[in-house]
Parts: C-alpha cells; sequence; structure tokens
C-alpha cells in the first residue's frame, strides 16, 4: 500500500564472466492507488419527494462514475456525483439500494459503494362526514381517520364557538349564537413521518339557528271583551307552530300568530296562560312562549241621585260592586275640589262658585270600567252682612246690607223704644235713629233664590262731647301765648294746627302754651273725646310783627321825643344799636326800655340825619332798620 502512487526502480545486475564487470539496467513500475468509491450516507424520504445525493466522493478514479439502484423509481444524473432518485408510489414503503461504481485507473479494479434511500409512506388524513347540528347543541366528530401518520394531530375551525380535544381524532365544537344559520369548517391537520408533509382534510358543521317563539307581550282585558294577539313572532322555525291555552274560554285562528282568546265566565279574575309552541330545523328543539292574560271582574257603580243645595259644598255618595273609583268634574262653570280625596266612596266636593255642576263616578277594577254621573246644582248663600259703625256718635247712623243682588228684611233686634229707620225695612241703605244712648243690635235676614242668610250688628250710641277752644287773641312779636281751652271730666283732649304753625308745651292740655308762631293768622283746634266721639273747637291766634318808628322828633314837645317800640313790656329784654351813616355805634342798650331820644352814649344831641339800628329780641330774632332825627 505504501507503493501506491509511487514509481519503483527495478535494477538487473548480471555478473560478467571472469574480469568482465557486471552488467546492470533498470525499469520503472508505476504503482496506480486502487480507486475509492463513496456512495454518501444514506436518507429517509417521503414517497411524493425526491432525493439528490450529497456528500458522495471518489478518490483515484479515472472520473468515470456510474450509478444504478434496485428501487421502482426515475434516476437523473446518474454519472455524476449529484444523482436524483424520484421514488415511484410503489417504492413508498421500501428501501431503496442506490449503487456508485468508479472505475479505476490502469488496471486497478472498479470500485462500489452503497448508500440506502428508506421511502416512507405519505400521511392520509380524513376529517369525517359533515354534519348539521342546532346552535344550542354541540357536535363530537367521528369516522375520522389518519394513515401513516405520526400520531401527532391538531384541529381548528372558523367558527365562534369552542372546540375541545382539538388534538385527538374525536373532538367536540360548541357553537355560539353567532355561529347560527353558518356552515363552520373544521380542519383535521395530520403531522407525516419523516419530510412527508403534513396532510389536512376539512369538514363542515352547518349550525342551524335555534327556533326563537315569542308570544308577546302580557295583557289585561274584561271578561266581557275578547283579546287578540299581536306582536307575536317566530324566527327559524320549520313552519309548524300551534296555540293552547289553560282558560276555560275559547280560542280561535289559532293556526295563526294572532288569535283571539274570548274567555268564559269563570275565566273572571283568574290569570289565563297563551302557549305558542314553535317547531325548529332540523334537530333544533322544539320552542315555546307564554303570554298571560289577566282576565279583570266586570263592575258596576252608581253617582247616587241629582240635587239642588245652597252653598258650595256637597257629600257626594258613590257606591259599587267591588273594585275601585275616582270622582271627577264633568262640567261646571267653576273649579271643584274633593276632600279628603277624589278615590273615595263619598267625598266632600266644594265648587268656586254657584252653578249646576256634573260629576263623574268612574268605577274600575283593573281594564273593567263603569261610569255613572250625577248633577249638583249650587245656589249661592247670600252672605249676608251689615255695613255700619260699632260706634256711633249722636243718635242716627247711616247702614248698609249686603250683597246688593239678594232681597232682605231690616230688623231691630233689641235696644230702646221709639227707634225707627229711615226707609222701608227691605232697602239695603238705611239709617237708623234712636231716642237715647245705648246699644241697639240689627239683623239682616238676606234672601237669594229661596237661600237664607242672617247677619247681626251691635251699634253703641255715644253722646256728642261739646269742644270749646276758648277765645281768639292777637300776640305782639312775643310769639307766645298760653291757650284757654275747656276740658271736662272723662274727656280728652288734644291741640292740632289747622294753619299757621306753633309749638305746644303740652298738646294735651287746655291751657298749654304755645310758642314759635309765624307772623300773621294761625288757627288751632282743640279736639276733645269721649272714648268714642269727637267734636273739636277753634281758636285764632293772631301775630303782629314789632311796631317800630322810621322817625323821631326829638325837641322836647312831648311829641315823638322817643324811639318807641309798641308792647315793648311783653317782648323781654331787647338789645338796641344805633349807627350812624359812617357805621359808627351812635347809641347802643342791651336792655332797651323805650328810652333812646335821640342822643349818644355821652348824652350829646346827634344832628338831624338819618341813622341805622338793629333789634335782638330774647327769641334772638334781629330787625334791621333806619330811622330819621328830625328836631
Amino acid at each position: 500500500a505504501l507503493d501506491a502512487g509511487q514509481t519503483v526502480l527495478l535494477t538487473l545486475t548480471a555478473e560478467g564472466k571472469a574480469d568482465c564487470a557486471d552488467a546492470t539496467d533498470q525499469m520503472n513500475i508505476i504503482v496506480e492507488a486502487a480507486v475509492i468509491a463513496n456512495a454518501g450516507v444514506d436518507a429517509t424520504i417521503c414517497q411524493n419527494s425526491s432525493h439528490t445525493v450529497s456528500g458522495a466522493n471518489v478518490i483515484n478514479g479515472t472520473g468515470s462514475y456510474l450509478w444504478t439502484h434496485n428501487g421502482k423509481g426515475t434516476f437523473s444524473g446518474n454519472t455524476s456525483l449529484t444523482p436524483k432518485y424520484t421514488p415511484a408510489v410503489v417504492d413508498a414503503g421500501q428501501t431503496v439500494l442506490l449503487t456508485l461504481t468508479a472505475e479505476g485507473k490502469a488496471d486497478c479494479a472498479d470500485a462500489t459503494d452503497q448508500m440506502k434511500i428508506n421511502v416512507e409512506t405519505a400521511v392520509i388524513a380524513n376529517a369525517g362526514v359533515d354534519a348539521i347540528i342546532c346552535q344550542n347543541s354541540s357536535h363530537t366528530v367521528s369516522g375520522d381517520s389518519v394513515t401513516n401518520g405520526t400520531g401527532s394531530y391538531l384541529w381548528t375551525h372558523n367558527g365562534k364557538g369552542t372546540l375541545t380535544g382539538n388534538t385527538t381524532l374525536t373532538p367536540k365544537y360548541t357553537p355560539t349564537a353567532l355561529d347560527a344559520g353558518q356552515t363552520v369548517l373544521l380542519t383535521l391537520t395530520a403531522e407525516g413521518k419523516a419530510d412527508c408533509t403534513d396532510a389536512t382534510d376539512q369538514m363542515n358543521i352547518n349550525v342551524e339557528a335555534a327556533v326563537i317563539a315569542n308570544a308577546g307581550v302580557d295583557a289585561a282585558i274584561c271578561q266581557n271583551n275578547s283579546f287578540t294577539v299581536s306582536g307575536a313572532t317566530i324566527d327559524n322555525s320549520n313552519g309548524i307552530f300551534k296555540w293552547t291555552h289553560n282558560g276555560q274560554g275559547s280560542l280561535t285562528e289559532s293556526n295563526t300568530l294572532f288569535p283571539t282568546y274570548t274567555p268564559g265566565a269563570q275565566d273572571a279574575g283568574q290569570t289565563v296562560m297563551l302557549t305558542l309552541t314553535a317547531e325548529g330545523k332540523s334537530n333544533c328543539s322544539i320552542a315555546t312562549d307564554n303570554l298571560n292574560i289577566r282576565i279583570d271582574k266586570q263592575i258596576s257603580g252608581s253617582a247616587g241621585p241629582n240635587d239642588v243645595i245652597c252653598g258650595n259644598t256637597y257629600l257626594l255618595s258613590g257606591t259599587g260592586n267591588g273594585g275601585m273609583g275616582i270622582w271627577s268634574q264633568a262640567n261646571g262653570s267653576g273649579e271643584a275640589t274633593f276632600s279628603p280625596r277624589d278615590n273615595m266612596d263619598t267625598p266632600k266636593v266644594t265648587v268656586s262658585e254657584p252653578g249646576v255642576y256634573t260629576f263623574k263616578w268612574m268605577m274600575s277594577n283593573g281594564e273593567c270600567k263603569d261610569e255613572s254621573s250625577v248633577t249638583i246644582h249650587f245656589k249661592e248663600i247670600p252672605n249676608a252682612a251689615i255695613e255700619a259703625e260699632a260706634n256711633a256718635c249722636g243718635l242716627e247712623q247711616v247702614i248698609s246690607a249686603f250683597p246688593k243682588n239678594a232681597s232682605g228684611n231690616w230688623q231691630i233686634v233689641s235696644g230702646s223704644e221709639g227707634s225707627s229707620l229711615d226707609n222701608n225695612n227691605e232697602k239695603h241703605n238705611n239709617k237708623i235713629r234712636v231716642k237715647e244712648t245705648g246699644v241697639y243690635e240689627l239683623s239682616w235676614i238676606a234672601n237669594m233664590q229661596g237661600c237664607i242668610d242672617t247677619t247681626f250688628k251691635k251699634i253703641t250710641f255715644n253722646s256728642i262731647p261739646i269742644a270749646d277752644a276758648g277765645s281768639s287773641q292777637e300776640v305782639f312779636y312775643t310769639n307766645q301765648t298760653v291757650l284757654e281751652a275747656t276740658l271736662r271730666n272723662n274727656e280728652t283732649g288734644r291741640w292740632e294746627i289747622a294753619k299757621g304753625y306753633g309749638l305746644f308745651d303740652d298738646k294735651h292740655s287746655p291751657n298749654s302754651k304755645v310758642t314759635q308762631m309765624q307772623t300773621g293768622e294761625n288757627i288751632f283746634d282743640w279736639v276733645i273725646s269721649n272714648d268714642w266721639c269727637e267734636s273739636k273747637s277753634s281758636v285764632y291766634i293772631t301775630l303782629s310783627d314789632a311796631q317800630i318808628p322810621n322817625i323821631i322828633t326829638p325837641n322836647g314837645d312831648s311829641k315823638n321825643d322817643h324811639f318807641i317800640i309798641k308792647d315793648i313790656e311783653n317782648l323781654g329784654p331787647i338789645k338796641l344799636v344805633i349807627f350812624n351813616r359812617w357805621g359808627n355805634t351812635a347809641y347802643e342798650s342791651i336792655d332797651y326800655k323805650n328810652n333812646w331820644d335821640g342822643r349818644d352814649m355821652n348824652n350829646t344831641e346827634l344832628t338831624e340825619d338819618t341813622y341805622y339800628y338793629y333789634l335782638q329780641f330774647a327769641n334772638k330774632k334781629m330787625i334791621k332798620g333806619y330811622v330819621l332825627i328830625q328836631r
């Protein structure tokens, strides 16, 4: 083996005769290496796939190769190191032997090598037969199978429901309401052996919508009425349905969705149940729904007899044989109110104005109604009233009776004899005259359309006091005086200003001092009262301004020799200041006594001229003026 690939030199040495030298010769032997073939590693493929050899090689070959096989498939590229074998169907489950033959160099023998291809059978999936189910049921797959698989399965679906056992051959699909009316596709995927692709198969589940029965809404009727169903519906049915009931009446049109139930006598006060039964499609179960009809018992009532009353309130009287009743106003010119409430048999009704009213008495027992009415004529009660002063001054009093639209009659119920009315007793406006003071009682009996009302009035006739405010006075600038009114026992008095102005020391004293009167005429009223009656008398107080001269003639003839202010003794202290035409003080006295005779403070005669003065009285009032000295 070590010579492989080498050239071996053979040398021939021949011994010569005698002393002939040996002779030599050589030859070369080229030792070729034996060819080595490697067919590559074994492989496993699926029957529906191919295998291209890889990893095959030849060493020391001439470069000529040939592949052969013992299978039933086809070979391509069999003179290369990467041939491709495609199995036939009959190769499935067999081992195909591929043989590589490589030609050796020189006289080296050919070399061979083999590889095995295990051909696996393709997996076959069978999802089973299609199914039809109802939306409210479920379906477990049966009849499905997998051949030549690894034993690993997976089920999937395109529905809205749930799939359990999805890695087994018996999965269970449960639909939801969203699947109703749809076809749900279940897909079985089986894993293939080796490199065999997965196999899939599908089955369809038609999900029928569950039948839905709706009998409509419950109702209530009166026993003498019938009830026709409305609003009943059936969805997803095979078209077969029926109505039944548990009552004592009869049901017509029961093969339609609007049957009519007529109660029997024994149904009164009971609840009758109508049942709608509808068949579902395919294997969907039936659906039922109930409608309850309350059968109310018929009633009757009476609002009572018609009536005529005086006033605005009447006690109603409603009757009935069961159920509940309520009063209401049917007509009338005013508004009616019921107390304590309108849903009682005998409420009190009050109207806002007189007139003819009709009241409705509505009895009800569920859906059963009964109505009756009563008419009441409310006549107005005249509401007699006397308008007069409770205390009269003097021996007569004006009286008035109301209402004016009612006839009536006056009566003097009590009091001293000799009293009388000016007009006849039926006159609304009248005057009562009495002979002496005291308490008298009158009555007025009013009549309006036969409705009578009587009212009474007590009148106290009081004597009128005589007021005397005293004598009128004239006051000269003192602006105060004492009044001289008269006040008797059991009398009170007060002074009031009727004209002018004044302040009273005590306005309730008949001899009050009054000050701050205005110049001119002041009129004061002396008002006296003996509790109820008053009278007054007026006194006139005339306030005159001070009388001040504007010229004096101090010439010693005893005529107008002095500056004389009239009634100065009643004016209180008076300040007098005399100024010349240049504003200089010529004479001053703080308590002037009518003694200035035209001299200055030094007893010097002032020259004839015009002089100016101001007077300040005790009430702080000032008067300014001028005086002429003329001798």
